[in-house]
């Protein structure tokens, strides 16, 4: 598999999402020691020992009867949120 950015032997899942038309592409990528993100100008790496709190939601919208919200808290950066409207991407089956 690919070299990650931070250095780990191979990315095992990854996922990117547009917040916005006019937003950035939000990536990120599972890897051997953390996770890797990039949000336009922003990017960077969490090991997995940083991560001191996940919450997994299911938010609906009125534009979107679907949203599922992973919300990670780590040490040394600002919460990282990842949005779908499909819960196919975290669990791996599709919505039934």
């Amino acid at each position: 598999m690919a070299d990650s950015p931070s250095g780990g032997k191979g990315n095992y899942a990854a996922y990117a999402y547009r917040p916005s038309v006019m937003g950035p592409i939000r990536a990120f990528s599972l890897s051997d020691d953390g996770i890797d993100w990039d949000a336009g100008a922003k990017s960077g790496h969490i090991p997995y020992r940083n991560i001191q709190r996940l919450r997994l939601s299911y938010r609906p919208t009125s534009m979107q009867s679907h949203r599922f919200v992973t919300e990670v808290w780590a040490e040394g950066v600002s919460k990282l949120e990842i949005i779908s409207t499909s819960s196919q991407w975290c669990k791996g089956t599709p919505r039934g």
